[in-house]
């Protein structure tokens, strides 16, 4: 079990989104990076992993946790401090993934940040990225009224789009494809799921390939969505 914030802030960057935490004796969360507070007696704290050997899911009376209510490790600023009520946890992306360990963190957290649109929208809109056209001639740069951006904006939904920075960064960093979708991808997906987000594509993943196929795979083999119902065009994965 971690003795001090910066070996619980590393725990809880390389933890799945919905993982619960047991510090001071009460139960936390991981929603995005932070961790919430669960009230006794709801459905969540049916996931919670108690009493097992694997530290990388539970940590455990976490030293001054439950007296200040901050957990200060060594290394750790004031700023930094983690609050097991909310407050951001130091985000420590190269203890998450191969991928990510490419990218110097402040990029990484910048490019992140900028990724995502729309975060605090109660659904998530994917798809593919379609051009505007104008006298048969397509313009990339403007997305068209069947990309998933254009209609994630009309209904102010949350939505991944990196632009025309997708490539910068893959040559920048020499990213794979592969490492692209675990850095940047996968994280919002996460981070709907553990929202309760409704997620929706604008296309159907399945016959569509690509990312957006292995966005619904993703959905499938790691939380449980096993069917897309269509609505008026609208796929929605339950």
């Amino acid at each position: 079990y971690p003795q001090d914030g910066t070996d619980l802030a590393i725990m809880v960057a390389g933890a799945g989104a919905g993982t619960v935490f047991k510090v001071g004796g009460k139960l936390y969360k991981k929603i995005g990076n932070k961790l919430k507070l669960v009230e006794e007696g709801v459905e969540d704290a049916s996931r919670v992993v108690d009493d097992v050997a694997d530290a990388s899911k539970v940590a455990d009376d976490v030293a001054d946790a439950s007296g200040s209510g901050k957990l200060k490790g060594n290394g750790l600023e004031d700023s930094e401090a983690l609050d097991v009520d909310g407050i951001n946890l130091p985000d420590i992306p190269g203890q998450m993934s191969s991928a990510i360990q490419k990218i110097p963190e402040r990029d990484y957290l910048e490019i992140k940040s900028r990724s995502v649109h729309n975060p605090d929208s109660d659904s998530l809109v994917l798809g593919k990225y379609r051009p505007t056209i104008t006298d048969d001639v397509e313009d990339w740069n403007v997305p068209g009224a069947d990309s998933y951006v254009a209609i994630a904006r009309e209904e102010n939904a949350t939505y991944f789009d990196l632009g025309s920075e997708w490539d910068a960064i893959t040559s920048k960093y020499d990213m794979t494809g592969d490492e692209m979708f675990e850095a940047f991808n996968i994280p919002v997906l996460d981070d709907a799921v553990s929202s309760g987000k409704q997620i929706k594509f604008t296309h159907d993943p399945r016959t569509n390939g690509g990312f957006l196929q292995q966005e619904w795979e993703y959905l499938q083999d790691t939380h449980g969505y096993n069917r897309l119902v269509e609505i008026d065009g609208v796929w929605y994965a339950k």
